[in-house]
């Protein structure tokens, strides 16, 4: 019986050993999955500094004056038929009549965004194209969107539609989206 209390005192010394020795490691391995996760945030959080999206604004003009207007800043402007909204607000915030746009009562004949952006369109039930771009600026006039000399898409009043001469294709939303500063930088 005392031999049998021996073994059974120096088994169960063993398996504490054995058990301290597993929570050691354990421990290790719980700090130096903690180190990682802290290294990931760190470079989690410089990734995402390079994911962020640049805002865009849309400076207009008329052609006829000095009269100018600004919208924005934005990171989507969305162009539904002959409206223009905040695509994150969805708020009106212009309007494309007879050649011209009109914001709060003023009329202007066109507008220009000079930041960096990616084009998409979309069809009725919301499915998009591609990004077209990124493109470091765009200028519409009388409903002609150019980026540099090259007219790219075109408003057209009957039909409602914005015809993108790159996709040879008609679509009733353009969607202006800032791009992201590595986007940005590749296009430059």
């Amino acid at each position: 019986m005392q031999g049998e209390l021996g073994d059974a005192h120096l088994q169960h010394a063993t398996m504490s050993r054995g058990a301290a020795r597993i929570r050691r490691r354990a421990a290790s391995f719980a700090r130096a999955f903690e180190t990682l996760k802290s290294r990931h945030r760190i470079w989690d959080t410089t990734a995402r500094l390079c994911e962020r999206h640049f805002m865009l604004q849309l400076d207009f003009k008329d052609a006829a004056s000095d009269h100018s207007a600004s919208l924005g800043p934005a990171q989507t402007f969305k162009f539904s038929r002959s409206v223009v909204c905040d695509e994150s607000r969805g708020h009106v915030l212009a309007t494309y009549r007879s050649d011209q746009w009109e914001i709060e009562g003023s009329l202007y004949t066109g507008f220009q965004c000079s930041r960096p952006s990616r084009i998409y369109f979309e069809d009725s039930t919301g499915r998009r194209s591609y990004g077209c771009g990124p493109f470091a600026g765009i200028v519409v006039t009388r409903g002609a969107l150019h980026i540099g000399h090259q007219l790219f898409a075109h408003y057209q009043n009957r039909t409602q539609l914005w015809h993108c001469y790159a996709l040879s294709s008609d679509w009733p939303v353009m969607i202006l989206k800032a791009t992201t500063a590595a986007e940005a930088y590749a296009a430059a």
